[in-house]
């Protein structure tokens, strides 16, 4: 199912165009109440955070990434070469659920 609602942003690589992400909705719920109980649960949970990344390649084709760590988005935004941090982390099984859109 594709997510019209992650925000992409345009990324300087010479492979990828822009990224995104977006949390699932249960894992925002989750961030969300444990907020309400204290920055050190809400850092807790924000480490094992969930969602879906789009990635857009040069050249048009976009893929979604579904049940992607936050960790794994923030690694691959600020590295300085995102398509081999992206094939890294999609050998190293973290990025095994995606599809075209």
């Amino acid at each position: 199912m594709t997510d019209e609602n992650i925000r992409m942003h345009e990324v300087e690589s010479s492979n990828v165009e822009a990224i995104g992400f977006r949390l699932d909705n249960a894992t925002a719920k989750r961030l969300a109440l444990a907020a309400a109980y204290g920055a050190e649960s809400e850092v807790l949970l924000a480490e094992a955070a969930v969602g879906t990344m789009r990635i857009r390649f040069k050249g048009g084709r976009t893929y979604e990434y579904s049940d992607v760590p936050t960790f794994v988005y923030v690694l691959i935004a600020n590295d300085p070469s995102i398509g081999g941090v992206v094939q890294l982390f999609k050998k190293g099984r973290f990025m095994e659920d995606y599809h075209q859109v």
